[in-house]
């Protein structure tokens, strides 16, 4: 007997796989979808978007496909009732603000609904978050666990200087974190799909509620009186709604109305393209930070070893009392002078901060191939300083997340409900 596939999803975070696959199905097919003049291709409602499937990156990646975060100079307050104070991008702040003004005068005028809604005021709960915050917990937690590995596996007696520590981290790496996918850099850390959209300065929250929970999202907010109120206010003021997160905004770049807003005296960026775009302006590429941080982690991770634990030991077998001894080590300190003088940029991290990026990467990269561009990056630097070099090794790492991103995101898409030819 065939089982009957859901006509809505019931799907919640105790639902079983075949339940989740069959309900969240039914949601990507049926919600807030509808078809063309002539049947056939399924399209998202306007003003809705689509951000788990093909657009898991919007703000990430700029147009020449380099992974970007915002600069937090451009930051500005968001109105709210919260306690807490809340920030997005300068014009996204301004832009939710006049879509707050213009929501709630409609009803405080009884224009709509008042009462028995959730969008009779609107009040951000989350918007921008810190990525160096995020970054900075995940990589204090992927210390806690190499210190569990180096005892685990044995390998404390391996570290007796700072080359040590860096070459046994990078086995952690490659056997343990980015094998399963994980990330370590900056740029791999942002991409990563449990770091969501909020570090860009673009997302704000209305509500806190579970985004896998199908039914409360159908029956509490789609169907709320005012819903397809709240998705014309936001789509006249330059956003769209989040198809699996109802309650959230995002700014639609490529709005008439951001682009106005964007190319105003106030803040001189564009959408389009040419010197002034947004991403150029108001945000930062990964790779220029990448080294920088991992640099510094590492030096306090080796440091945080050393004064946890400066001594090692190995044993050792004595031929003269014919008995194993266990002999204590004490490990070499890194000293300022030596950070700064052994290694330096270009003839240290640079070599680092490739390999450790190509961990994360899928790639068909020989050795040779390897060492040959970071030869090169060193050429680079020193004919044209430390960001060009870092440009350089970006260019060849570039390539291969591109081309997971675009397979991934060919691979979301299929069977999925389109955005109108409108949208983009």
């Amino acid at each position: 007997m065939p089982l009957k596939k859901p006509e809505k999803s019931l799907a919640t975070k105790d639902s079983n796989s075949f339940e989740l696959y069959e309900n969240r199905k039914a949601y990507k097919n049926k919600t807030l979808t509808s078809y063309g003049d002539h049947g056939g291709t399924r399209y998202i409602q306007p003003g809705i978007a689509e951000f788990w499937y093909d657009r898991y990156l919007y703000g990430k990646v700029n147009r020449q496909g380099d992974i970007i975060i915002m600069r937090e100079d451009f930051l500005k307050t968001l109105r709210t009732s919260s306690k807490d104070t809340l920030y997005a991008l300068n014009f996204v702040a301004l832009a939710f603000g006049e879509m707050k003004n213009y929501l709630e005068k409609e009803t405080t005028s009884n224009r709509i609904p008042n009462k028995k809604t959730l969008f009779a005021l609107l009040n951000p709960v989350v918007a921008w978050q810190s990525i160096y915050d995020q970054y900075h917990d995940y990589m204090k937690g992927t210390y806690t666990v190499f210190l569990d590995y180096l005892t685990q596996f044995n390998r404390e007696k391996n570290i007796n200087n700072f080359d040590d520590f860096i070459e046994e981290y990078f086995i952690f790496c490659r056997n343990m974190i980015t094998k399963i996918d994980n990330p370590i850099t900056l740029s791999g850390f942002v991409t990563n799909g449990s770091v969501d959209a909020h570090c860009g300065g673009l997302t704000i929250d209305l509500f806190r509620a579970r985004a896998s929970n199908d039914p409360l999202k159908n029956d509490l907010f789609i169907r709320d009186i005012n819903f397809d109120f709240f998705v014309h206010s936001a789509v006249k003021h330059g956003f769209v709604v989040n198809k699996n997160v109802p309650w959230r905004l995002t700014a639609n770049l490529n709005s008439d109305y951001m682009k106005r807003l964007m190319e105003s005296v106030a803040f001189d960026v564009t959408y389009s393209l040419g010197p002034r775009h947004v991403f150029d302006i108001y945000y930062l590429k990964t790779y220029t930070m990448d080294l920088i941080l991992l640099r510094k982690y590492m030096y306090d991770m080796y440091n945080s070893l050393l004064s946890s634990a400066p001594f090692y030991t190995k044993y050792k077998y004595c031929n003269n009392a014919q008995k194993t001894k266990n002999i204590k080590f004490t490990r070499i300190p890194l000293s300022t002078a030596a950070a700064e003088h052994l290694y330096t940029v270009k003839d240290y991290w640079l070599e680092k901060i490739h390999r450790f990026r190509l961990l994360e990467l899928d790639h068909d990269l020989q050795e040779e191939n390897i060492k040959k561009q970071i030869k090169n990056a060193k050429s680079v630097y020193d004919i044209r300083g430390e960001m060009h070099s870092l440009k350089y090794l970006n260019n060849h790492t570039k390539r291969f997340f591109l081309h997971k991103y675009n397979n991934l995101n060919a691979s979301l898409k299929f069977n999925t409900p389109q955005h109108p030819p409108k949208i983009t």
